[in-house]
């Protein structure tokens, strides 16, 4: 007997959501660079703290 399952249809749109809400912050990050958007409003877009919302700009 197996402890999970798994469902191929469920993983792939879990794919898609981490996907979606990768090119979302990406978005943003864009903004700011663009200097459209503050770092704190960036953050707040992206549910994130500054320091966490940073990380992603340093990529």
């Amino acid at each position: 007997m197996l402890l999970t399952e798994y469902n191929e249809e469920e993983t792939m749109q879990m794919f898609k959501e981490e996907g979606r809400q990768e090119d979302r912050i990406q978005l943003i990050v864009d903004l700011v660079n663009d200097k459209v958007i503050s770092m704190e409003e960036a953050a707040s877009r992206a549910d994130m703290t500054v320091e966490e919302f940073k990380k992603h700009i340093e990529k």
